[in-house]
């Protein structure tokens, strides 16, 4: 199997089957290990960022009541 096989497979499967991180996060994290392109590992840790960091909620602005 190619190397563009296997990864039109593996998204194949991400839309088919549903959402679980673990899964994902495994699949990111074998891409990582297997690239030599420095461009794609730059593209996957900015990607696994996105999709696995979760950011703190900003707190709300209290609403000032001036006219």
């Amino acid at each position: 199997m190619t190397i563009k096989a296997s990864t039109q497979q593996g998204v194949q499967s991400m839309f088919i089957s549903p959402v679980n991180e673990q899964t994902m996060a495994a699949y990111y994290q074998q891409r990582l290990q297997q690239t030599h392109s420095v461009i794609e590992r730059m593209a996957l840790v900015a990607l696994f960022e996105l999709l696995f960091t979760q950011t703190p909620p900003e707190p709300e602005q209290p609403k000032s009541s001036t006219p």
